[in-house]
């Protein structure tokens, strides 16, 4: 298989995946023992054409599935948390900024948007720690 096909099909993997969780886990909103739920991804902040990212269309379409799957009207993903910072914005750039549109796509979709790893940020580079207790 080809390089695209191998990632064609981890894509899929990957939507199958979420889609069995977020069944899970609605099922779980639906007893009451949760009240939402989220994702926190590191992909989310990746630009769309590195082999790692993962949209965020997928994400909510894994979730409508899984709450039609178990007779909710509307799925509980309730929040994302991606990283961001000084170096790394495009998760929180619109697209036609040179983003890649997740919080703009979140927040349109009534979903809440966190962001983790403020103080360290990595680029091709390397890591970077843009603050000092010092």
């Amino acid at each position: 298989p080809s390089g695209s096909d191998q990632v064609r099909a981890a894509q899929e993997d990957l939507a199958t995946k979420l889609e069995d969780t977020f069944a899970a886990l609605e099922e779980e909103v639906a007893r009451g023992s949760i009240g939402r739920y989220g994702v926190s991804s590191n992909s989310f902040a990746l630009p769309t054409d590195h082999v790692h990212y993962v949209p965020l269309a997928a994400v909510l379409t894994a979730a409508e599935r899984a709450a039609k799957r178990i007779g909710a009207s509307r799925h509980s993903l309730a929040a994302i948390e991606l990283p961001a910072n000084v170096i790394e914005r495009t998760g929180l750039t619109p697209v036609d900024l040179g983003g890649n549109g997740c919080a703009q796509l979140a927040r349109k979709n009534g979903v809440d948007v966190m962001v983790n790893r403020a103080l360290t940020a990595f680029d091709p580079v390397g890591s970077w720690r843009l603050a000092d207790a010092e």
